[in-house]
């Protein structure tokens, strides 16, 4: 999903949500002078038989979000973020060339689903330059289900955001040495990602 999240962090208040089967986690982070410092961190458990959205509520009751940039993980089996790597071409042609290629970079069928892409880079291979991409799909109904829920609670999420591609960002973000290959992994209790960077 194509993110520059530099525009999210242009705001003093940033509220980071993800809503997973069994739990709930939230963190706020403020502005301040030497960036920006996580101000409150919270985790609520989903009891058997408990609703989300009441779970979701519950988290938010002593949480402003008024001012604040919400950006939402969306935690779905059937989405999927796949590094790639394709000849260059101008970008306004690579949606398309893309499009007619992503049924042989994921494993399910992907006729009813969302595609994006985020041009990450430039690679050589085999003496020739091409661009590094990584794309992602996710079913138009996992989308449809993640805001339903969030509308039920009252909440407009600014950015909604694959999990995987949080962690790519994350080890992108984090990585102080610029170390080569880093890895990043993700343990849910229905299903864990794997992020090699």
């Amino acid at each position: 999903m194509k993110i520059e999240m530099k525009k999210f962090f242009q705001k003093d208040c940033i509220i980071g949500l993800d809503i997973g089967s069994s739990s709930i986690k939230l963190a706020k982070f403020i502005k301040n002078e030497s960036g920006y410092q996580l101000l409150e961190g919270r985790i609520k458990e989903i009891q058997q038989g408990e609703e989300r959205v009441s779970s979701l509520k519950s988290i938010l009751s002593a949480i402003g979000l008024r001012g604040a940039k919400v950006i939402t993980l969306l935690n779905s089996p059937q989405a999927m973020v796949k590094r790639v790597v394709v000849p260059q071409m101008p970008r306004d042609e690579l949606r398309g060339a893309l499009a007619l290629e992503i049924k042989n970079y994921f494993p399910f069928p992907v006729t009813d689903s969302l595609m994006d892409f985020e041009v990450v880079g430039e690679v050589m291979e085999k003496g020739a330059k091409k661009l590094e991409v990584l794309l992602a799909v996710c079913p138009y109904a996992a989308i449809k289900e993640c805001v339903a829920l969030l509308a039920q609670a009252g909440i407009r999420p600014d950015c909604i955001i694959h999990s995987s591609l949080s962690l790519y960002n994350l080890v992108k973000v984090y990585n102080p040495k610029n170390v080569s290959s880093l890895a990043a992994i993700d343990i849910g209790k229905t299903f864990c990602e794997l992020v090699i960077v």
